[in-house]
């Protein structure tokens, strides 16, 4: 690979540690040492520039390669790669320092293992002879007194304990036999034995006998060889006893053996893991000194940072579960809360509109008990009539009469006022009050304007009675009294204002 920007091998330009310049021969031109251009005359001021060849480090080899043409400057040395040579000479051997202080290392540990052990050795074959030397003189008096017996020796027999023996042991061994028998016997018939007691004594009855016989009589062969026998036995059973545990021992040994060479091997592979990657690293680096490994086309890194993976530890999981269930608890309160705080608002609601009935029948109980509204009377109309007079001899006062369609507005009026307050206060409850009222009044519920009209009618109605028919015109009453007061040309008054109906000719007639 070449730099475009110096002509030098071994990085390219991406990596190149010279300045960029402008050539004049083109950006990718490189010249040849052998060339010269075309009519180059010598300068008499300035020496051309030296076409040397430039070293070039391949694989730990140099080779000669012929440099490129700079003009006006000698080339810069690549210090990045020699530094960057430098510095994995430099981790080489810190990892080789490394792995030696670790392999001496392991090395005093097996060795002081080893001393541990043989010590452990040398200590139990210690107390092995010390054992054997202990069984062995006691064998060699129980021999000795045995043979001594077998024998029959008139003079000095066998040492036991270091001390000879002759025929006054034989009488001492009876007297003190004698001493035992008779002791035994004043136990016997001082104390009741029991069963257990009584065989006990039967046995050392029988014991006695015995040595009575070992001692005042000749000894045959059969005691001595049972004695023999006797002693052989618990010799081999000092040899097993030894023999177990050897086999423990060594057991133990070859255990610990092999985990040392568990572990020797587990950290064997470790090692030789670490390296695998290495060298595996070392291939796949783009820039590395064995151009024949590098397998794929080296790429420029990215400038953005790399996405970032949260891991959770089984401690997490626990406080994130802990968390949810609290969260899942306060959202069960809540919903019984908002449950509670439902019922107490329905409860607040029957209530309110319980109220609102019984006032609504104490409103209606109070209108019931006013007095009746009377017409009014058109004073300006009568103070007229005095002041000017009749010029036809006829008066055309209104005396006597109420203002029947001012009362009749008036009850409109009152009863148009009433029906929208009902229907402000009626849709402020919404449906969870209206339907318990429209149940009381017997009404079927479909929407909120229709439970609201239906319920301020019947109020209305309950309040200020049905409404006239065709109001705006003359009542029935009132037309039969115009006819009838027509017919006879005269005025007619009366004193009840929903009958008084007053008809005034005009001055044509």
């Amino acid at each position: 690979m070449t730099c475009y920007n110096c002509g030098l091998h071994g990085h390219f330009s991406q990596e190149c540690p010279h300045p960029r310049r402008n050539v004049a021969t083109g950006a990718n031109t490189v010249p040849l040492a052998n060339t010269t251009p075309l009519l180059a005359l010598p300068s008499s001021t300035t020496s051309a520039v030296a076409q040397t060849p430039a070293s070039v480090t391949t694989g730990g080899t140099f080779q000669t390669q012929p440099a490129a043409q700079h003009f006006g400057t000698a080339p810069k040395p690549n210090w990045w790669r020699q530094n960057q040579n430098m510095l994995e000479d430099m981790y080489g051997f810190y990892k080789e320092l490394k792995s030696k202080a670790q392999m001496d290392q392991e090395k005093l540990v097996e060795e002081r293992k080893e001393k541990e052990a043989q010590e452990e050795l040398e200590r139990k074959k210690k107390e092995r002879a010390e054992l054997a030397a202990d069984v062995g003189a006691k064998i060699d008096q129980r021999l000795a007194f045995v043979c001594d017996a077998l024998l029959n020796r008139t003079g000095e027999v066998g040492r036991i304990d270091g001390a000879s023996t002759s025929k006054g042991s034989q009488a001492d061994e009876a007297a003190r036999l004698q001493k035992e028998v008779t002791e035994l016997w004043a136990k016997l018939f001082s104390e009741k034995p029991s069963t257990d007691e009584s065989s006990e004594l039967d046995r050392l009855r029988k014991e006695i006998e015995e040595l009575k016989k070992l001692a005042f009589s000749k000894l045959s062969i059969d005691p001595v060889e049972s004695e023999i026998k006797r002693l052989k036995e618990d010799i081999e059973i000092l040899k097993r006893s030894k023999e177990t545990t050897s086999d423990k021992s060594d057991l133990e040994k070859q255990l610990e053996e092999l985990r040392e060479h568990v572990k020797k091997l587990r950290k064997e592979k470790e090692l030789s893991e670490e390296e695998a990657q290495q060298w595996r690293g070392e291939a796949l680096r783009p820039g590395n000194k064995r151009d024949s490994i590098a397998i794929s086309t080296p790429q420029s890194e990215s400038q953005g940072r790399s996405k970032s993976r949260s891991v959770t530890s089984p401690n997490d999981l626990e406080k994130l579960r802990e968390q949810f269930q609290r969260l899942r608890e306060m959202q069960q309160l809540s919903f019984v809360e908002v449950k509670l705080l439902k019922e107490k608002r329905a409860e607040a609601e029957a209530r309110r509109m319980a109220a609102e009935k019984e006032a609504g029948l104490l409103r209606e109980q109070v209108d019931l008990l006013k007095s009746p509204q009377l017409g009014g009377t058109n004073l300006r109309n009568r103070l007229e009539q005095v002041a000017v007079g009749s010029t036809q001899g006829k008066k055309k006062g209104l005396v006597g009469r109420p203002c029947a369609s001012t009362s009749k507005a008036a009850a409109v009026n009152d009863r148009h006022v009433f029906l929208a307050e009902e229907k402000k206060r009626l849709r402020a409850l919404k449906k969870g009050g209206l339907v318990p009222l429209c149940t009381d009044e017997g009404i079927l519920y479909r929407t909120v304007e229709q439970a609201v009209e239906e319920i301020a009618e019947l109020r209305a109605n309950r309040m200020f009675g049905e409404p006239h028919k065709g109001y705006g015109t003359r009542s029935k009453v009132g037309d039969e009294q115009e006819e009838h007061n027509a017919g006879k040309g005269k005025e007619q008054v009366t004193d009840e204002p929903e009958t008084l109906v007053e008809v005034i000719p005009s001055d044509s007639a």
